[in-house]
C-alpha cells in the first residue's frame, strides 16, 4: 500500500529501497522484495523516503547484507536493525517540506540545463551533418573497425560500489556534451586494476554509448583514471588515420547517428552492439 517500504534484497546496499507512491497502491511484490508498513505514530513514510537516499542507509545495507547468502542478500530481520534518525513526526514533515521544495529547485535548474544541453547538441549535430555532407563529397569512407587498434566494451558485471575511489561511469555520464563525475558511482583501485587490464580508457579514445541513447560519441579529452560500464563501448583509434575529436564530431552527425541505429537490437531499451 501507499507508504510502505519496499526493499531489494540484493541490491539494498546499492540504494534500492523505496517508499510505495499512491500510483502503486494494490501492487504486488515478489518474495525477494519484502514491504514494511511503518507505524504513522512514529515515523512519516516522506521522512523514510528520503532517508532511503542517504549513504549512511546505503551503508548501513551493505553491512547487514555481507555474508548472508551468495548473493549477498539482506534478510528482513537484518533489514530492520538498520538504525535511523527520529525526529518528532512535526519536526520529520518540517525537514521533509524543506527537503522537497529544495528538490524542486534542484529539478527545474536540471530541466533547464537538459533544455539548454539539448539546445547545444542539435547545434553541434547539425554543424557535424554539414561537415559529413562536404566530406561525403571529397573523400572514401572505411570502415570504424580499419580505423581503430581496438573496439571492446565495459565489465558486464555490476562492481561493488563504494563511498569514494575510483569513477565508474555508464552512458548517463557522457551524454551532456561532456565526461562528468559529479554524480558517478565509485569503485575500489583493486577492482579497477582488473577491469583495466581489458578496456583501459585513455586520453584519444573514443567512448560510444550501446544502451538506452546509442550511437552518442564523446572523445576523452580528462587524463584522468575512471572505469566503464557494459553500456559503453571504447574506440583506441588509429592515430595516424584518425583524430579523436573529428571522429566524435562525425559519429554524432545525424547521418551516422541513423545508421548506427540500425545496428541495435531490442525493443524497450536498445543495445547498439560493440564491435559493430
Amino acid at each position: 500500500e501507499a507508504g510502505d517500504i519496499i526493499v531489494n534484497k540484493i541490491w539494498a546496499r546499492n540504494g534500492s529501497v523505496a517508499v510505495v507512491p499512491t500510483s502503486l497502491a494494490g501492487c504486488y511484490g515478489s518474495g525477494e522484495f519484502p514491504m514494511f508498513r511503518p507505524n504513522p505514530d512514529q515515523l512519516d513514510p516522506r521522512w523514510m523516503h528520503w532517508l532511503t537516499k542517504t549513504r549512511d542507509f546505503w551503508t548501513q545495507c551493505d553491512e547487514k547484507s555481507r555474508g548472508t547468502s551468495g548473493k549477498n542478500r539482506i534478510k528482513p530481520e537484518q533489514f530492520l536493525r538498520i538504525e535511523i534518525p527520529l525526529p518528532p513526526l512535526a519536526e520529520q514533515r518540517r525537514i521533509v517540506a524543506r527537503i522537497e521544495q529544495v528538490a524542486t529547485q534542484v529539478n527545474e535548474a536540471r530541466a533547464l540545463r537538459q533544455q539548454a544541453t539539448a539546445e547545444t547538441g542539435f547545434l553541434i549535430i547539425q554543424a557535424s551533418a554539414e561537415a559529413y555532407d562536404d566530406a561525403g563529397k571529397l573523400w572514401n569512407f572505411e570502415r570504424l573497425d580499419d580505423l581503430c587498434r581496438q573496439i571492446t566494451d565495459g565489465t558486464h558485471l555490476t562492481p561493488r560500489y563504494i563511498e569514494a575511489g575510483v569513477p565508474f561511469l555508464s552512458v548517463k555520464d557522457v551524454t551532456s556534451g561532456r565526461i562528468s563525475f559529479t554524480n558517478v558511482r565509485f569503485i575500489s583501485p583493486e577492482e579497477h586494476a582488473g577491469l583495466t587490464k581489458r578496456c583501459k580508457p585513455q586520453l584519444g579514445d573514443i567512448l560510444l554509448t550501446k544502451v538506452g541513447t546509442t550511437g552518442f560519441a564523446k572523445a576523452i579529452d580528462v587524463d584522468r583514471e575512471f572505469s566503464i560500464f557494459v553500456s559503453l563501448a571504447l574506440l583506441k583509434l588509429k592515430c595516424d588515420r584518425l583524430d579523436p575529436k573529428f571522429t566524435e564530431y562525425m559519429l554524432n552527425s545525424a547521418r551516422l547517428r541513423e545508421h548506427s541505429a540500425k545496428g541495435t537490437r531490442g525493443v524497450g531499451n536498445k543495445n547498439l552492439g560493440a564491435p559493430g
